[in-house]
Protein backbone atom coordinates (compact mmCIF):
# COMPACT_ATOMS: atom_id res chain seq x y z
CA UNK A 1 0.00 0.00 0.00
CA UNK A 2 1.39 3.38 -0.96
CA UNK A 3 1.24 6.21 1.52
CA UNK A 4 2.35 9.81 1.46
CA UNK A 5 4.47 10.96 4.36
CA UNK A 6 4.68 14.72 4.84
CA UNK A 7 6.90 16.67 7.19
CA UNK A 8 5.15 19.16 9.42
CA UNK A 9 8.20 21.47 9.24
CA UNK A 10 8.65 23.68 6.19
CA UNK A 11 12.30 22.62 5.84
CA UNK A 12 11.38 18.92 5.86
CA UNK A 13 12.34 16.16 8.27
CA UNK A 14 14.66 13.13 8.34
CA UNK A 15 13.66 9.86 10.04
CA UNK A 16 14.72 6.25 9.45
CA UNK A 17 17.38 7.40 7.00
CA UNK A 18 14.79 9.00 4.72
CA UNK A 19 14.00 12.64 3.97
CA UNK A 20 10.39 13.75 4.04
CA UNK A 21 9.65 17.18 2.51
CA UNK A 22 6.72 19.37 3.48
CA UNK A 23 5.03 18.45 0.17
CA UNK A 24 5.36 14.78 1.00
CA UNK A 25 7.17 11.70 -0.19
CA UNK A 26 5.40 8.66 -1.59
CA UNK A 27 6.47 5.47 0.16
CA UNK A 28 5.43 1.90 -0.46
CA UNK A 29 4.68 0.86 3.13
CA UNK A 30 5.35 -2.77 2.26
CA UNK A 31 8.98 -1.86 1.44
CA UNK A 32 9.55 -0.58 4.98
CA UNK A 33 10.52 -2.87 7.84
CA UNK A 34 8.04 -3.32 10.68
CA UNK A 35 10.38 -1.31 12.91
CA UNK A 36 10.47 1.59 10.40
CA UNK A 37 6.66 1.59 10.12
CA UNK A 38 6.31 1.81 13.92
CA UNK A 39 8.92 4.59 14.23
CA UNK A 40 7.38 6.64 11.42
CA UNK A 41 3.83 6.15 12.73
CA UNK A 42 4.84 7.42 16.19
CA UNK A 43 6.85 10.39 14.86
CA UNK A 44 4.97 13.62 15.75
CA UNK A 45 6.92 15.62 13.11
CA UNK A 46 5.45 13.53 10.28
CA UNK A 47 1.96 13.18 8.88
CA UNK A 48 1.12 9.83 7.20
CA UNK A 49 -1.90 9.28 4.95
CA UNK A 50 -2.95 6.94 2.17
CA UNK A 51 -1.94 8.30 -1.23
CA UNK A 52 -4.91 10.33 -2.51
CA UNK A 53 -5.77 10.72 -6.19
CA UNK A 54 -4.97 14.44 -5.93
CA UNK A 55 -1.51 13.72 -4.46
CA UNK A 56 -0.83 11.05 -7.08
CA UNK A 57 -1.77 13.49 -9.88
CA UNK A 58 0.32 16.31 -8.37
CA UNK A 59 3.34 14.04 -7.95
CA UNK A 60 2.97 12.69 -11.49
CA UNK A 61 2.75 16.25 -12.87
CA UNK A 62 5.84 17.31 -10.90
CA UNK A 63 7.78 14.27 -12.12
CA UNK A 64 6.69 14.92 -15.71
CA UNK A 65 7.83 18.55 -15.44
CA UNK A 66 11.20 17.49 -14.00
CA UNK A 67 11.66 14.83 -16.71
CA UNK A 68 10.73 17.32 -19.45
CA UNK A 69 13.17 19.92 -18.12
CA UNK A 70 15.97 17.35 -17.96
CA UNK A 71 15.25 16.16 -21.50
CA UNK A 72 15.19 19.72 -22.83
CA UNK A 73 18.50 20.50 -21.12
CA UNK A 74 20.08 17.35 -22.57
CA UNK A 75 18.76 18.19 -26.04
CA UNK A 76 20.10 21.73 -25.85
CA UNK A 77 23.55 20.36 -24.94
CA UNK A 78 23.66 17.82 -27.81
CA UNK A 79 26.48 18.23 -30.32
CA UNK A 80 27.98 15.98 -33.00
CA UNK A 81 30.93 15.48 -30.65
CA UNK A 82 28.65 14.68 -27.69
CA UNK A 83 25.40 13.23 -29.07
CA UNK A 84 22.47 12.46 -26.82
CA UNK A 85 21.06 8.93 -27.00
CA UNK A 86 17.28 8.79 -27.13
CA UNK A 87 14.44 6.40 -27.87
CA UNK A 88 11.76 7.41 -30.37
CA UNK A 89 8.57 5.39 -30.60
CA UNK A 90 7.35 4.75 -34.15
CA UNK A 91 4.06 2.89 -33.94
CA UNK A 92 4.81 -0.11 -31.72
CA UNK A 93 8.56 0.04 -32.33
CA UNK A 94 11.16 1.78 -30.17
CA UNK A 95 14.01 3.16 -32.27
CA UNK A 96 17.35 4.15 -30.72
CA UNK A 97 18.63 7.45 -32.11
CA UNK A 98 21.50 9.82 -31.52
CA UNK A 99 20.57 13.49 -31.36
CA UNK A 100 23.37 15.82 -32.43
CA UNK A 101 21.67 19.20 -32.10
CA UNK A 102 18.56 21.21 -32.84
CA UNK A 103 17.38 22.87 -36.02
CA UNK A 104 16.40 26.54 -36.08
CA UNK A 105 12.78 25.59 -35.35
CA UNK A 106 13.83 23.52 -32.30
CA UNK A 107 13.37 20.07 -33.85
CA UNK A 108 15.97 17.45 -32.89
CA UNK A 109 18.69 16.84 -35.48
CA UNK A 110 19.78 13.20 -35.61
CA UNK A 111 22.64 11.34 -37.27
CA UNK A 112 22.15 9.94 -40.78
CA UNK A 113 22.16 6.41 -39.31
CA UNK A 114 19.41 7.39 -36.86
CA UNK A 115 17.40 9.05 -39.62
CA UNK A 116 17.60 5.87 -41.71
CA UNK A 117 16.50 3.73 -38.75
CA UNK A 118 13.52 6.04 -38.15
CA UNK A 119 12.57 5.96 -41.82
CA UNK A 120 12.77 2.14 -41.91
CA UNK A 121 10.56 1.91 -38.81
CA UNK A 122 8.05 4.35 -40.33
CA UNK A 123 7.96 2.35 -43.58
CA UNK A 124 7.46 -0.92 -41.67
CA UNK A 125 4.68 0.64 -39.58
CA UNK A 126 3.00 1.96 -42.74
CA UNK A 127 3.14 -1.50 -44.34
CA UNK A 128 1.75 -3.13 -41.17
CA UNK A 129 -1.08 -0.59 -40.97
CA UNK A 130 -1.94 -1.13 -44.64
CA UNK A 131 -1.97 -4.93 -44.19
CA UNK A 132 -4.23 -4.59 -41.14
CA UNK A 133 -6.60 -2.30 -43.09
CA UNK A 134 -6.72 -4.78 -45.98
CA UNK A 135 -7.43 -7.69 -43.62
CA UNK A 136 -10.27 -5.82 -41.91
CA UNK A 137 -11.80 -4.92 -45.29
CA UNK A 138 -11.64 -8.57 -46.37
CA UNK A 139 -13.41 -9.81 -43.24
CA UNK A 140 -16.02 -7.05 -43.49
CA UNK A 141 -17.11 -8.18 -47.00
CA UNK A 142 -20.18 -10.40 -47.15
CA UNK A 143 -19.31 -14.11 -47.51
CA UNK A 144 -21.25 -14.47 -50.77
CA UNK A 145 -19.60 -11.45 -52.35
CA UNK A 146 -16.09 -11.15 -53.59
CA UNK A 147 -14.23 -8.41 -51.83
CA UNK A 148 -14.14 -5.18 -53.80
CA UNK A 149 -10.79 -4.15 -55.12
CA UNK A 150 -9.31 -2.02 -52.41
CA UNK A 151 -7.71 1.26 -53.26
CA UNK A 152 -4.13 1.40 -52.06
CA UNK A 153 -3.97 2.59 -48.49
CA UNK A 154 -2.57 6.08 -48.18
CA UNK A 155 0.94 6.14 -46.82
CA UNK A 156 0.83 7.37 -43.21
CA UNK A 157 2.57 10.59 -42.38
CA UNK A 158 6.21 9.79 -41.82
CA UNK A 159 7.51 10.46 -38.30
CA UNK A 160 10.66 11.93 -39.80
CA UNK A 161 11.40 14.58 -42.38
CA UNK A 162 14.53 15.92 -43.96
CA UNK A 163 16.01 19.00 -42.32
CA UNK A 164 15.90 22.53 -43.65
CA UNK A 165 19.62 23.11 -44.12
CA UNK A 166 20.61 21.94 -40.66
CA UNK A 167 24.00 23.19 -39.61
CA UNK A 168 25.10 19.68 -38.73
CA UNK A 169 24.02 18.19 -42.08
CA UNK A 170 22.14 15.63 -40.04
CA UNK A 171 18.51 14.71 -40.34
CA UNK A 172 15.80 15.93 -38.01
CA UNK A 173 13.24 13.75 -36.34
CA UNK A 174 9.61 14.84 -36.44
CA UNK A 175 6.78 13.56 -34.30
Amino acid sequence: MKVIIKARAERGFYRCGLFFPLEGRVVDAEQLTEEQRVILAKEPNLQIAPLSDADAERIAAEQHAADTAAAEAALAAATPEQPVDAIVQVGDTDVSVQIVGQSEDGAPVVTDESFNALQAAADAQGAADAAKDDASKDTAAAPDQAPAAAAPAPKPAAPVKAPKAAATNGKKAGK
